[in-house]
């Protein structure tokens, strides 16, 4: 147990040492820039959400879907009509609105990767860069905004694979059966199938997070390689690294929790808007810090147990 537990102890213990013993402002403040371009995804993504919404019809579409559960006459071909009516009024804004969101996506995708070694480059030299290690791992974050988008297109193909068989599903026993039944059949089919490939894609992206970025750092290597090393590693301890993916999500929980109840506590104590402060990317960055820092270090402090060639923070701080 202590395996998994002394890496998590160690980052908390070098989280607070560096951000908050040390009492220098500067340095928090501009970490919290570094976290803030780490965020900008989150927030694009929730943007274009909203914009979809915005654009299409939601209410109507949700009372569509109530209404296909709940009565026994709507059936596929009233559904597929429903559908293409939505399509035919909607489809040109809706491509548009998609084109808009994705290039949109691109670009914070390639700040967050650029974002991800300029973090990993403060906490392994205690300090507080940003446009230096931008340009000293440049090359690397490219490589990893390049895996990054061709991952996500795997798991984009792979999700639609599984949903054409639901679709399938539906179509095959559609004549026989309400579209609520028909629906649930194609929900059983796919679901297991979508929960076992959420937890294959979330763990290659917290291996790469963890492991694949300081190993491309310490031996000076592309993504590709940095993942054919880590392969080696993990073969030959497949069980520990499952392991810290439950202890990685256990204390990712945690903190979640911890740090909704400082925001809210922090809103209630200061001020009555604090709702609409919080939502001001770079004030919600400075909140979230100490996350974004103590995940890095603890993931780091767990690599180096393996041997002392990863070690990329000192033992004793």
């Amino acid at each position: 147990m202590e395996f998994y537990l002394n890496p998590i102890l160690q980052g908390w213990d070098r989280t607070v040492k560096r951000l908050f013993l040390s009492k220098s402002v500067r340095k928090y403040a501009l970490l919290g820039v570094v976290a803030w371009l780490l965020d900008i995804t989150v927030g694009l993504n929730l943007a274009g959400r909203l914009l979809f919404l915005h654009v299409v019809d939601g209410e109507a579409l949700a009372q569509w879907s109530r209404d296909a559960v709940i009565s026994s006459d709507l059936n596929l071909e009233e559904a597929q009509r429903i559908l293409l009516g939505v399509w035919a009024e909607h489809g040109g804004t809706i491509l548009a609105v998609a084109g808009v969101f994705v290039v949109i996506a691109l670009i914070a995708m390639w700040v967050w990767a650029h974002a991800e070694f300029i973090l990993l480059h403060n906490v392994i030299n205690d300090s507080a860069e940003i446009v230096s290690p931008w340009r000293a791992y440049a090359s690397k974050a490219n490589a990893l905004f390049i895996f990054q988008v061709v991952l996500n297109v795997v798991v984009l193909l792979v999700h639609l694979g599984t949903l054409l068989v639901a679709g399938y599903a539906i179509w095959y026993f559609h004549d026989n059966s309400t579209l609520a039944m028909t629906v649930l059949l194609g929900i059983m089919l796919v679901v297991p199938l979508q929960v076992l490939l959420l937890i294959v894609f979330a763990y290659v992206r917290v291996f790469t997070f963890s492991f694949v970025l300081p190993l491309m750092v310490r031996f000076d290597m592309g993504i590709l390689e940095g993942w054919s090393y880590f392969g080696r590693l993990f073969r030959a301890n497949v069980w520990r690294f499952l392991v810290f993916g439950i202890f990685y999500l256990g204390v990712a929980i945690i903190l979640g929790v911890l740090l909704g109840i400082v925001a809210m506590s922090s809103g209630v104590f200061v001020t009555k808007w604090y709702g609409n402060i919080l939502q001001i990317p770079y004030l919600s960055a400075l909140v979230y810090l100490p996350a974004a820092y103590f995940f890095r270090a603890y993931t780091l402090d767990f690599l180096s147990q393996f041997d002392e060639s990863y070690r990329l923070l000192p033992e004793d701080e």
